[in-house]
Parts: C-alpha cells; sequence; structure tokens
C-alpha cells in the first residue's frame, strides 16, 4: 500500500500567497474572514471597529506569512492576530472591552425593519446584547463564532488553537451565564445578526465545513460539503476563481470517497483535477498532482500508469529546477519496484538517489521514508527477499507538539503484508500510528481518571467512535527491556458506529481497528509496552526491547534527533524473524519525523 499521508490544502494556500497570486490571497479572506471578524468583534464590541480590524489583521497577515511556521494552523494564526489588535484597538482608545449593547442592537435589527419593528424590537435587542457585554471575551468569541457564524466545535478549537475540550467549556460556561431563556434569545440573535451572504461566502463555508468532516474522518458530511460546494461553484463565472474553488472541492472530494466508497472513485476525480491544472499551465502544481495520482494508479494496482505519471512529474521537476520535487518522485519510483519486493536493487537505488535531493529542504517526511527503506532492505542482509516474508513498512510517523500534547499527524510511505493467520496481524502492527487513534499520543497535564471521546478513522462513512481514559500515571511496567517505574498508562476503547450502513466488507475491515488498547509510556524513555484485544479476535503485545536516547529526558515520549527504539511482538516464539524500528530523523520546533521501518518473515531453515 502507497500512502501519500494527509492532504493540508492550507499548505498550498500559504504558498501561493507568499507568492503575492491575488486570486489566493482573495481566496485566503474568504476562507476566514468571518472567523477574524467574530474574535475582533469579541474584544471590541463595534462593528465598525472589528471590520477595521478584519482589513489590518489581512494586510498584516500578507505581509508576516513568511513567519507562519505551520500552514494547518493558518486559522488560528489569523485569529490571535486579530485578537491582539483588537485589544490594541480598545486600549488606544481607553475604552478596553468596552461594549456598546445598544448600537449593536440597532446595528443588527437589519435594513428591511420599520420605526415600529425597532421600537418593538429594541428592550429585546438591548437585554440581549447587554447580556452578551458581561459575558468574559472568551466566552464572547466561543458564542459569536458559534452561533452567528455557524462553526462547529472541533472547528471552533482548530481556529483558536485550544483543545475541543476547552471550547466546550466556554460555551458551557456562557450557556450557565446566559440560563434558560436568555440563552435562546441570545442564540436567535445571533443568528439574526448574520448578514446575508454573497454567493463567495456561502462557497467558501461549504470548503471549510468540508475540510472540518475531513479532517474527523467524517466521511460522509466531507462528501455531502463539498458536492455542496461544487455545486454553489458552478453559479459562478467561468474564470480563474471558479477553477481553484473547483480544485479545491474536488480534492477534498477524492479524500473522503477513498475508503468508504473506492480508490477508483477517488481516482477519477483526480483525473478531474488534473485536467483543471492543466488548463491554469502550473507547471509546479502539475507536477505535485501527477505525484499523487501516481500514489492512487499504485494502490490500484495500475503499476504502468502509475509509473508514466511518476516519470513525467520527474520531467516536470527536472525542467523547473526542483531538486526537493525530483527527490519525491525518485522516492515514489522506488515504491513501484518494491511491490513483493519484486526488485529490491532498483528500488534501493532509486532511494539513494532520492536522499541528498530532500536532505537540506523542506521534506522531511519523504526523507524519513528514503532513511526507512534503506536501512530496512539492508538490515535484511541480502537483497533477495527471504522465504515466508510477511510484513514489509518503511514510513514516515510525523508528529507535532501542541500545547496540550503530542499528535499524531499523518503516516506518508509504502508497505505490504503476507498474513496466513489471524495471530500474524500482531507483526504488522504500527504502534504509533494505533496509538494515534486517539488524536494525542502524550496530553500535557494527564492525570489518573481523565477521559475524552473522539471520531477515529473508518473505512466507512461513519466515523469510530473512540473513548480513551489515563488509567495511571505513576504505575511500574516489567517488560523485555527490563523494569520501569513512574509509567503512563492509557486504554483505547473503540467501537464501530450503531448506526453504520456501510459495506460488508468495510465494516469486517472497521472490526481489524476496533476493540480495547493499552498503551504504556515510560519517562525518559518513550512508548514501553502495547497491547491491543481486536473485535476481530487478534491478540497483540508488542514491547520495546533497547532504545538509545542521545541525551536525559524527563517526558514521556522524548522526541531529539537520533533517538531510537526497537520493539518486537512477543509470542512467536522463533517462528519469525522480525524487527520494528524507529528513529527521530528532524525535530524543528513543533515537527518531529521518525523513519519507522519493519519487516517478518518465517525463521529459515526446518520448522516443526
Amino acid at each position: 500500500m502507497h500512502r501519500d499521508g494527509a492532504t493540508a490544502p492550507e499548505h498550498e494556500l500559504v504558498r501561493s500567497c507568499r507568492t503575492g497570486e491575488p486570486q489566493s490571497i482573495a481566496a485566503l479572506v474568504g476562507r476566514y474572514q468571518n472567523a477574524v471578524f467574530a474574535v475582533a468583534l469579541s474584544h471590541l464590541g463595534c462593528r465598525q471597529d472589528a471590520e477595521d480590524v478584519v482589513q489590518d489583521t489581512f494586510m498584516t497577515a500578507v505581509r508576516k506569512l513568511d513567519t507562519l511556521q505551520n500552514p494547518e494552523r493558518l486559522g488560528s494564526w489569523l485569529c490571535g492576530i486579530a485578537r491582539h489588535k483588537a485589544l490594541n484597538l480598545a486600549t488606544r482608545r481607553r475604552a478596553t472591552l468596552s461594549w456598546d449593547a445598544a448600537a449593536l442592537s440597532a446595528a443588527t435589527a437589519g435594513p428591511g425593519c420599520g420605526v415600529a419593528d425597532l421600537v418593538a424590537a429594541a428592550e429585546v435587542r438591548h437585554a440581549v446584547w447587554s447580556a452578551i457585554a458581561d459575558l468574559s471575551p472568551l466566552q464572547r468569541e466561543a458564542i459569536i463564532l458559534h452561533h452567528m457564524r455557524g462553526y462547529g466545535v472541533g472547528e471552533m478549537a482548530r481556529l483558536l488553537g485550544v483543545p475541543v475540550g476547552t471550547v466546550k467549556r466556554r460555551l458551557h460556561d456562557a450557556r450557565h451565564r446566559l440560563k434558560g431563556e436568555l440563552w435562546h434569545m441570545v442564540g436567535e440573535e445571533l443568528r439574526q445578526s448574520t448578514p446575508s451572504d454573497d454567493l463567495g461566502a456561502r462557497i467558501q463555508r461549504a470548503l471549510e465545513k468540508a475540510r472540518a468532516a475531513s479532517r474527523d474522518a467524517l466521511h460522509a458530511e466531507a462528501l455531502h460539503h463539498s458536492a455542496e460546494a461544487l455545486e454553489l461553484i458552478g453559479g459562478l463565472p467561468e474564470d480563474l476563481r471558479r477553477t481553484e474553488l473547483q480544485i479545491q472541492a474536488l480534492n477534498i472530494k477524492a479524500q473522503a470517497v477513498t475508503f468508504p466508497v473506492g480508490g477508483r472513485e477517488a481516482m477519477a476525480i483526480e483525473e478531474q483535477v488534473l485536467g483543471l491544472l492543466e488548463g491554469l499551465g502550473d507547471q509546479r502544481r502539475i507536477a505535485e498532482h501527477l505525484n499523487q495520482l501516481g500514489v492512487r494508479y499504485a494502490n490500484q494496482r495500475d503499476a504502468k500508469r502509475a509509473a508514466a505519471a511518476q516519470r513525467r512529474a520527474l520531467e516536470l521537476y527536472v525542467e523547473l529546477g526542483n531538486r526537493g520535487g525530483q527527490g519525491v518522485t525518485l522516492m515514489w519510483l522506488g515504491h513501484l519496484h518494491l511491490d513483493d519486493l519484486a526488485e529490491p536493487t532498483e528500488a534501493l537505488a532509486c532511494f539513494e538517489r532520492a536522499l541528498p535531493l530532500l536532505q537540506g529542504g523542506e521534506h522531511h517526511a519523504e526523507e524519513a521514508v528514503c532513511l526507512a527503506h534503506i536501512w530496512a532492505l539492508k538490515g535484511l542482509g541480502c537483497l533477495v527477499p527471504p522465504d515466508g516474508m510477511k510484513v514489509y513498512d518503511a514510513v514516515c510517523d510525523w508528529l507535532e507538539t501542541r500545547p496540550d500534547g503530542v499528535h499524531f499527524v499523518a503516516q506518508p510511505g509504502f508497505g505490504f503484508t503476507h498474513l496466513e493467520h489471524q495471530s500474524e496481524g500482531a507483526l504488522a502492527i504500527d504502534i504509533l500510528q494505533s496509538a494515534g487513534q486517539a488524536r494525542m499520543l502524550v496530553g500535557s497535564g494527564w492525570h489518573p481518571g481523565e477521559t475524552w471521546k473522539a471520531p477515529a478513522f473508518s473505512y466507512t462513512m461513519r466515523p469510530l467512535q473512540l473513548t480513551a481514559t489515563v488509567l495511571a500515571d505513576d504505575e511500574s511496567l516489567t517488560i523485555a527491556a527490563g523494569t520501569f517505574d513512574h509509567c503512563l498508562h492509557l486504554r483505547l476503547r473503540i467501537v464501530p458506529d450503531p448506526e453504520d450502513e456501510g459495506s460488508e466488507f468495510n465494516r469486517r475491515l472497521n472490526l481489524g481497528n476496533c476493540g480495547e488498547k493499552h498503551i504504556w509510556y515510560a519517562r525518559g524513555r518513550g512508548l514501553a509496552r502495547f497491547t491491543f484485544e481486536a473485535s476481530d479476535g487478534l491478540h497483540a503485545d508488542i514491547q520495546l526491547t533497547g532504545c538509545r536516547l542521545d541525551a536525559a529526558h524527563d517526558d514521556f515520549l522524548p522526541l531529539a534527533p537520533g533517538n531510537r527504539w526497537e520493539y518486537r511482538a512477543m509470542g512467536f516464539g522463533g517462528r519469525y524473524v522480525q524487527q520494528s524500528v524507529y528513529e527521530v530523523t528532524s525535530s524543528e520546533g513543533r515537527w518531529h519525523h521518525l523513519a519507522h521501518w519493519a519487516w517478518a518473515h518465517l525463521t529459515p531453515g526446518p520448522r516443526a
């Protein structure tokens, strides 16, 4: 299976905005102006001032885009700029957080209201806006984003740069203060206060909802909102803006249908996107999309079309002088030689050619994948695949450190399995990816008894339902690598959605991810043990057998470059030769890339 990791449209938007493309800057404003306005209004209480802050925020953002380290957090970065500017403006006027409820209640009455209507509603509106003014600024941010702008809790968390639980608490606290009928009046007033939308704003809102649903594995919602966006886009004149918006919506749609519907449907959508990009004539983006389309072809076992797409991409990157793009493409070409380890020598040559092109640039994930392949192939001891090959995996486990903990982001790379017995499934588990179903691998300040719920990846339209619980933070653990004290113990329970109507085949696939997982982290060492009792009957017990840490750490998951961990699936005796290794290849700011390589094959020689 060829894995291209998580798509991130914000990366493309930020990159094109940095070149000064007017259409991209307009898309940036259209995507985030509602959220930025809500934040500004929450702190200023004056529509005119809030609109001024919106304009100032985007002018500043375009100038300072080069300072944005993580494009995926573009929304929270913009909202942070708006919040800072709003507070500065209020301070300069010596009216810190001073709301004018009367002006707001009049301003939100709407242009179609007559004098009699205004008088009849004046007292109610004034009471509502006075109640909003009495909330804290952060509570106002939450209710204005939620009621006036229609954002869901998950998207609000991303825009505000806080955990979902924090958003829920702010909404709960606001509701507690606005008790009873007043809470419903506030919601109704804010919904009525939303300015009438033009077509562009409706398109951007549909795209925002589609992206948020896709990130949360809500495939059905992502498909619905991307289809909604495409229908609205059809009402635009045929110009560059329409084409760019179509590309955005189709990319989200392709991601949404990949697993629940099938790769062929996604491939057809990707081909449609390629046609639109060719119409624009943007060679760099065409090459990038050919990489992506080549992966689609490979996953559909169409090696001929996959190779043709990647070779065309390589030609374009050479013409552009893009070394990083050449390295990425050589990596994907190497994967095409590796199906069933058919041509390991040719594959190794591709990875070794790609590595120097990737090093020193921004392609840390692809660099980690190439290193994983090189170390895996050489670790097998020969370039002739041994008999009884069960598992081969060479990927990058991509992690991010956020204020609330360490998160699993994506896993580009390549792998295959040839499993004959259910028990052999334990040989194929990537414990970091499997633990990453909880979104956070390790949280900041977790305490025993803490629990939370989250949607998890699913092969059907409805996400799996995950419940995570911290069982202990000072547990003693004895495993293959020794005895460790002060361990963090986390339990994950994953069940299918009871209303899931996916195909029987896809629901069976989901059972392989459902069940109960236990994860132990040893302080200063990292992930020490992983067990899984799956709903399909699989039992796995994977333990740390050794580690190399370049410096002393007190973290439950130390991520300094060079740190390395080795694991073994227990209970197999000497039946298999197995290796599973993680090594941190880069750690810059909040991003961490781990090369993970794993293989298992039957032990050579006579077997009982």
